[in-house]
């Protein structure tokens, strides 16, 4: 998503390190700022409504990954595998460059 943001919103290295480092304060981390910002520059509403169901999805999979006393599934593997490839398709339909 780095990419986006310099290449689509044409933002420096230095911008976007000095806005995340205020906007992870504000909105309650790094990635938090990062879906807030990506999700703003979508000018397809079904389809940033589409990112933001599927991300709230992959944050919920990685928060039981790293933060839980839980074996994920090889199940909840895939899903989270075929969750990011839909993220990512949506991303590249939305962003190219």
């Amino acid at each position: 998503m780095y990419h986006i943001l310099s290449s689509h919103c044409q933002k420096s290295n230095r911008q976007i390190s000095d806005e995340s480092f205020d906007g992870s304060k504000v909105q309650g981390g790094l990635h938090n700022w990062l879906i807030n910002t990506i999700f703003a520059e979508f000018g397809n509403k079904m389809d940033a409504n589409t990112f933001d169901e599927l991300i709230t999805d992959l944050q919920f999979l990685r928060v039981r990954s790293d933060y839980k006393n839980e074996v994920i599934e090889i199940d909840h593997a895939i899903s989270a595998k075929n969750t990011a490839r839909k993220t990512l398709n949506v991303l590249k339909r939305n962003f190219k460059t």
